[in-house]
């Protein structure tokens, strides 16, 4: 498993679903509630920082996927998807720029390495 600045193994799965389990659930409230509240949402290009530790996928597919997988709480389909490169557990970093904002989801670039860098797609709320 890749490991770098800002990515972590996923040797801890079951943390990771008790972690994530509330924040998948909610995440339209947590949406709806940001919108309202003044802040300012980044914009395609600005510098980003991820403010928790949380799940992210490689592809839009994969990311829907990663949603349901968390849903069903499914910790070996979880955990083939780590295994194979297609989730990512990313830690909390300022090393982002933010690529492309859809709704309840942010595709960010990530640095790995000081000549490597990942585009990931991530929850928004894990965005500032």
């Amino acid at each position: 498993i890749p490991t770098a600045h800002g990515l972590l193994p996923g040797h801890r799965l079951g943390e990771i679903f008790h972690v994530m389990e509330p924040h998948m659930q909610i995440i339209s409230m947590g949406l709806f509630l940001s919108c309202g509240n003044g802040k300012k949402l980044p914009n395609v290009g600005d510098k980003v920082y991820v403010v928790q530790e949380c799940l992210s996928a490689v592809s839009e597919d994969d990311f829907a996927e990663l949603n349901k997988v968390c849903n069903r709480k499914d910790e070996s389909r979880l955990e083939e998807m780590i295994l194979s490169e297609k989730v990512f557990i990313l830690n909390p970093t300022n090393e982002c720029k933010l690529i492309e904002a859809k709704f309840g989801k942010y595709k960010i670039r990530v640095k790995v390495d000081w000549d490597k860098e990942i585009d990931l797609w991530v929850a928004s709320e894990f965005i500032k």
